[in-house]
C-alpha cells in the first residue's frame, strides 16, 4: 500500500522535517526550529555567515546556537566540511526539495 501525501506549501519544510524526524535521530523542536530556517532559506552550506543569518531568524544567542549545531552535527544532520564550514546533509537536502512524500507499506 502507496499514500502520497501532498503538502501545504506554506509548512512543507517543517511537516517534512518532522515526518522523517524518526529516521533522522528524534531532532527536538528547537533543533527542527533550527532545520527549517535553513531549508526555507536554501542554505546548503553553513559558514560564519550563514549562522549569523539563521540565528537571527530564530532570535538565539550564539552560544545556545552553537550548542544546537554541535547537537546537529551529531545525529550526522551536518557534515564537517573544515574549521569554519558545515555541509546539511545532501539526503536531507534531496528530500526537502520534493512537495509531496510517498509512504510505502511493505
Amino acid at each position: 500500500m502507496e499514500f502520497k501525501l501532498k503538502l501545504p506549501i506554506a509548512n512543507k519544510n517543517k511537516l517534512m522535517i518532522e515526518m522523517i524526524n524518526p529516521i533522522i535521530g528524534n531532532l527536538t523542536s528547537k533543533e527542527i526550529e533550527i532545520l527549517v530556517v535553513i531549508a526555507n532559506k536554501q542554505i546548503s552550506v553553513i559558514d560564519k555567515n550563514t549562522r549569523t543569518d539563521i540565528r537571527m531568524a530564530l532570535n538565539m544567542d550564539k552560544f545556545n546556537f552553537n550548542n544546537y549545531i554541535k547537537k546537529l552535527k551529531e545525529k550526522k544532520v551536518l557534515k564537517q566540511v573544515d574549521k569554519l564550514t558545515l555541509n546539511v546533509n545532501p539526503n536531507l537536502l534531496h528530500i526537502l526539495k520534493h512537495d509531496s512524500l510517498n509512504i510505502l507499506f511493505a
